[in-house]
């Protein structure tokens, strides 16, 4: 599944972003942290000879360091695609009619206790198979499905000669069942409500300390 787990790689774009300081000889202490909330959600539905599939990742986060700003950013992420399955198959894939990637900075709305989540974003998407860009309207909502899993890890990493590296994740993932539409080009379609979805919070934190023989601080929170 192309975006099922696309939260992920949300994170690893964020954490990306924090802001980075130049060491000049002395030590540096830098501590990062961040907090999101996330929810992906995958459909496939057949209509006549048409296939569609659609994955969605939606997140709210709120990032910085310390010392440093906070930064609070939302990301929802979309892929569709559509498939004629009355057509012979291209290698392991049916034809594809109509597929497109899109984002918008829209975040994730949530309940405090994270068993409820929803997004509604307009945003232009491209169709790779055309080049035409379209507006897709998403309306799409999650509800918690039992509770959420609690599960915790740490790291620690010696680099010689370029400093210590200790992390640290404090994360809470649920299944949820997932349901909505989306419009495009004037045509709505309903999904299907989809037991492959899931919630997730998110808290980390990542602190470096930085050799004083360092002349740049190169040292990444992984």
């Amino acid at each position: 599944m192309r975006l099922l787990y696309a939260q992920l790689g949300i994170i690893v774009v964020l954490i990306g972003a924090l802001p980075a300081t130049a060491a000049a000889s002395v030590p540096i202490d830098q501590y990062q942290v961040i907090s999101a909330r996330n929810a992906d959600a995958a459909f496939s539905s057949l209509e006549g000879c048409i296939e569609t599939d659609l994955f969605v990742s939606s997140s709210d986060a709120t990032y910085g360091g310390r010392p440093g700003p906070v930064n609070k950013q939302g990301l929802t992420s979309v892929f569709l695609g559509r498939y004629d399955t009355c057509q012979p198959m291209v290698g392991k894939h049916y034809p594809a009619v109509f597929e497109g990637i899109a984002q918008t900075l829209d975040p994730l709305v949530s309940s405090p206790r994270l068993d409820r989540a929803s997004i509604s974003a307009r945003m232009p998407m491209t169709d790779d198979v055309s080049g035409a860009t379209v507006n897709l309207q998403l309306d799409m909502s999650w509800q918690l499905v039992g509770a959420l899993q609690h599960e915790t890890s740490h790291s620690h990493a010696r680099l010689p000669g370029d400093g210590i590296v200790n992390s640290h994740e404090n994360d809470l993932l649920g299944d949820a069942i997932a349901a909505g539409s989306v419009s495009l080009g004037g045509e709505t379609i309903v999904l299907e409500p989809s037991l492959e979805a899931h919630l997730q919070l998110i808290k980390a934190g990542c602190q470096k300390l930085v050799s004083p023989q360092q002349q740049f601080d190169e040292l990444a929170c992984l």
